[in-house]
């Protein structure tokens, strides 16, 4: 149990009572005792409850003045973490007044925890889009928390039909930051976002490098064309472009027939690893009606791809396959690493001595394993992920004869990055801290604790908490 202490001890506890249900202001410039007291009530009301989801679906909120009204509602519940203003007409003047509103609240702890913002046809342009990647995406000053940003059915064009033409550069390198907290973007129903803006997102979009948090976009009901498939492939197969990303829907996008199954057959032949659901339909073209109804051309026999003669059914039936198949390696990958980190913390992280020496508790005749050169601790350590090897990890490499099939989840150099984030006390000081905010420590002692060193990452907490930092800092949050 957290406990908390104030600088104001005379109070009494009507005071107190009374101090958490009204408002007080403030000046965060100034570094008197009043405004340092107000401060610290401030940041305890943000811990406070209030409702946690503020919905103001089809409120008719316009413009600036409808934006103060839910400035006021998110300070009178500072714990928001979803706010959802979807249909009502705040427009560019609107939305630059509520982000600069948010940001003035979070100065007093109030909204910084805010996770979920649905901005559905709310009149927006890439005026919007700027401001929302400048203000609540990126740190200013304070880190962002955004998880799921809706922007469908408003008139972004990522500056296809606007003067912000470096808006796809601006806005792709806010989403490649590790310091972005986004995870999931909608962009549906834009019907101003072309293919020219799309191939420019891309290419300023490296979710590796970082790497970033960003894993799910949504563009279903665009204005794409099948010129941006070549593009997309590319940048999917990329481990420094959209390998991370493991969500993709494009729907009614004008792929085409042909864009749709060579999307659908990389998949398939396995050269996009990471994608985990991918939704493709309705992108038949005009020129896809007309080449049904011709007649068969009388190429060569054998001239085309099996891909190409099988049975569409067939067809979708494999591309199911394989994303169930990046989904059981993307699993067995987290699961082999959180397996591996107890005892690696233990045998590099630990002051742990032999027990075969004088003054050691432990009886005689325990096998000395630390008095073992470091490489044979290592490779011990190496054989506990063959025990249990990946079931699909072999399908995804290409053996020679001087190279065998890998049948471990974990890369080497993900093997090796574990040993090192358990050798570090640093780490171990971060995961300290991480369970006193979340109120559990991981432990290693299966009586005691949350038993979290032996979860699999697959439960619906699984990316929170000491989990997602250790996987995020290995690199083992994805099937590499």
């Amino acid at each position: 149990m957290v406990s908390y202490t104030f600088r104001t001890p005379g109070q009494t506890l009507g005071d107190f009572l009374r101090s958490l249900a009204v408002p007080r202001l403030f000046s965060s410039g100034s570094t008197s005792n009043a405004d340092a007291d107000a401060y610290e009530w401030a940041a305890l009301r943000a811990r406070q409850g209030g409702t946690s989801r503020l919905d103001f679906h089809d409120r008719g909120l316009r413009g600036p003045d409808g934006a103060v009204q839910i400035l006021r509602a998110m300070e009178r519940s500072p714990a928001v973490t979803s706010l959802i203003l979807s249909h009502n007409p705040l427009g560019d003047d609107g939305l630059r007044e509520l982000v600069v509103g948010m940001k003035r609240l979070r100065m007093r702890d109030i909204g910084g925890h805010l996770e979920e913002l649905n901005l559905a046809a709310c009149g927006l342009s890439d005026v919007s889009l700027h401001l929302i990647a400048l203000h609540i995406l990126r740190p200013s000053p304070h880190p962002p928390s955004i998880r799921e940003l809706s922007l469908n059915n408003n008139d972004i064009s990522l500056g296809s039909n606007s003067s912000l033409s470096s808006l796809p550069e601006f806005f792709g390198s806010t989403l490649s930051s590790p310091d972005n907290s986004l995870h999931a973007l909608t962009l549906t129903s834009n019907s101003d976002l072309d293919a020219r803006a799309f191939v420019a997102l891309l290419d300023n979009l490296d979710l590796g490098t970082g790497p970033s948090h960003f894993t799910e976009l949504r563009l279903s009901v665009t204005r794409l064309s099948p010129s941006c498939v070549d593009p997309l492939l590319a940048w999917l197969a990329s481990r420094s472009g959209g390998a991370r990303l493991q969500i993709l829907a494009m729907n009614s996008c004008g792929l085409g027939k042909a864009g749709v199954r060579k999307i659908q057959t990389v998949i398939v032949s396995g050269q996009v690893r990471n994608l985990l659901h991918l939704e493709l339909l309705a992108n038949e073209l005009e020129s896809d009606e007309a080449d049904s109804t011709a007649p068969p051309s009388s190429s060569p026999r054998g001239s085309a791809s099996r891909d190409d003669e099988e049975d569409p059914q067939v067809f979708e039936g494999r591309v199911k396959e394989a994303l169930q198949r990046n989904r059981t390696a993307w699993l067995e990958t987290r699961k082999a690493a959180l397996g591996i980190v107890a005892p690696a913390r233990v045998l590099f992280g630990g002051d742990a001595r032999d027990a075969s020496a004088p003054d050691a508790e432990s009886p005689r005749g325990t096998f000395p394993f630390f008095r073992l050169p470091v490489e044979v601790q290592v490779h011990i350590l190496r054989c506990l992920l063959l025990i249990t090897p990946s079931s699909v990890a072999h399908t995804y490499s290409e053996p020679t004869e001087l190279r065998p099939p890998r049948l471990a989840a974990l890369t080497e150099a993900q093997f090796l990055r574990v040993l090192a984030y358990c050798a570090s006390s640093a780490t171990l000081a971060n995961e300290v801290r991480i369970g006193s905010t979340r109120g559990t420590m991981p432990s290693l002692n299966s009586n005691e604790g949350t038993k979290s060193w032996k979860t699999d990452g697959t439960g619906e907490d699984a990316d929170s908490g000491w989990e997602e930092y250790f996987l995020r800092a290995t690199g083992c949050d994805r099937f590499d």
